[in-house]
């Protein structure tokens, strides 16, 4: 590399200079990206799990970059470009032709190639409406015709290189270093057959395979492979498209196993097919609805959806998840530690509560001596204060009771308030023993330190007075 210059002229096209410049940049740029990728700044995509890294594509005259995004971003673009218009006054015409032209481009290229959750078209769509936005058509319909084109782009074109990757992707060979089963079948005349199944089909509900399916038609040495082999359990609609709630808690195959083996017989079939959020209601309100056992079902019950849901959710993005304990019998530990866990945090409340109200409880003062008891309050909303106590006699008789609005001020001299009013009234009452009793240690502290503050000096004043008063 040569040392920095200014150049002093510019290029025309067909420059022979043009070529060195434009690859002298696109290696800078692919050391940039490096770069970033060590850093965590760059993210790159993978083809299939364990392949490699791929953050970009330099060709002669182009170039094409790979990075992990978030489908939030064609929100954020939408919202950015709607609030660009704010300032700008456009007719109803205007509105219409922006939003046909420039909006429904910005997820039209993600639509292509990606299914865009329901929550993010409502949500662009949402914003569009709000900014009185018309004649759009609905986005998720548009991405499944992007979509079934891209299908029928992969039937039609399957020898191309991007067809043949996502098959590869897609539906890769149940033992990697064998291939296809289909190819290992030794009747030729069922290979015919077992390309319409399924491997997981070949596995009973227990997660065991089916060995009267498979023993006759695979030679012993792939036998043995798969006897060592997990077989795959049965994803009834596990994908993101398409699952609702009530056939994920419900109706699938696992949470009817579930399901089957916890509530009464003759509720079964009531517990699966009435109104999905009534159903939600029943089981936490009413716990001795469907089960025979009632006792902390509702904790249960919220176990085993809470466990259903997180465990679908690890099937589907978590490559290296190993469910190591059943759901029923992880919900059944979460119940009894919940019960264990709340059980000693209610021992503790009342312990701490028996020992809170020993020490409130209210002691008489000493013979021939009265009590004063008083307490501030403030309105934090408007500042309004108010305060008011109680006086008793030493055999915990009641002597007087007095309250008074203040106005606005602090607490601190809503406090004082308190104890001023509390010893005026007992020396209208013509106490000249009397004990006062506040619930403020900042009050307590400034009496007896004696220290003043400048916006309450004078009430301060009067009730040292008051303490002082022969």
């Amino acid at each position: 590399m040569s040392v920095s210059f200014i150049p002093s002229r510019g290029l025309r096209q067909g420059d022979p200079l043009s070529p060195y410049l434009f690859v002298m940049c696109m290696e800078r740029l692919a050391h940039a990206i490096a770069g970033a990728m060590n850093n965590g700044m760059w993210k790159p995509i993978r083809l299939c799990r364990n392949g490699p890294a791929l953050s970009h594509l330099f060709f002669v005259d182009d170039l094409v970059l790979f990075a992990e995004a978030s489908i939030d971003y064609i929100v954020s673009r939408v919202r950015d470009k709607l609030s660009g218009w704010k300032a700008k006054t456009l007719s109803l015409a205007g509105r219409i032709t922006l939003e046909k032209t420039v909006l429904s481009a910005i997820p039209s290229y993600s639509m292509q190639t990606t299914k865009l959750p329901k929550g993010t078209c409502d949500e662009i769509e949402r914003l569009i409406r709000v900014k009185g936005g018309m004649g759009m058509k609905k986005l998720n319909v548009q991405n499944e015709a992007f979509l079934m084109k891209l299908a029928y782009k992969l039937v039609v074109n399957s020898d191309q290189l991007w067809a043949r990757v996502l098959r590869t992707k897609y539906k890769g060979d149940w033992l990697s270093d064998v291939g296809p089963l289909v190819n290992c079948v030794v009747n030729l005349a069922d290979r015919d057959n077992l390309p319409r199944q399924s491997v997981s089909s070949m596995a009973d509900s227990s997660g065991q395979w089916r060995w009267d399916l498979i023993i006759d038609k695979l030679p012993n040495n792939i036998i043995h492979r798969l006897a060592a082999t997990m077989p795959p359990r049965k994803n009834c609609r596990t994908d993101t498209m398409g699952e609702t709630s009530d056939h994920l808690f419900r109706q699938c195959h696992m949470a009817m196993a579930i399901w089957s083996s916890l509530i009464k017989t003759e509720k079964l079939a009531d517990f699966l097919t009435r109104n999905f959020r009534d159903w939600m209601q029943i089981n936490i309100a009413s716990p001795g609805y469907y089960v025979h056992e009632e006792g902390d079902w509702d904790l249960l019950f919220g176990s085993i959806i809470w466990l259903i849901w997180t465990n679908r959710n690890k099937r589907l993005f978590d490559p290296d998840y190993f469910e190591h304990e059943s759901v029923l019998e992880k919900s059944r530990r979460l119940t009894l530690e919940a019960t264990r866990a709340m059980d000693s945090a209610l021992s503790k409340i009342q312990l701490s509560h028996r020992s809170s109200t020993m020490s409130d409880i209210w002691h008489p003062p000493p013979h021939n001596w009265c009590k004063v008891n008083t307490d501030g309050s403030r309105n934090v909303e408007n500042g309004l204060a108010s305060c008011g106590g109680a006086i008793r006699s030493s055999n915990g008789g009641w002597m007087f009771g007095f309250s008074k609005v203040i106005g606005v001020c602090s607490i601190v001299e809503a406090e004082l308030w308190g104890i001023h009013e509390g010893l005026s009234h007992a020396w209208n009452l013509g106490e000249r023993q009397i004990i006062v009793e506040v619930d403020s240690l900042e009050v307590v502290r400034m009496l007896k330190e004696n220290s003043k503050r400048d916006t309450i000096f004078t009430l301060f004043g009067r009730v040292i007075e008051l303490f002082n008063r022969d």
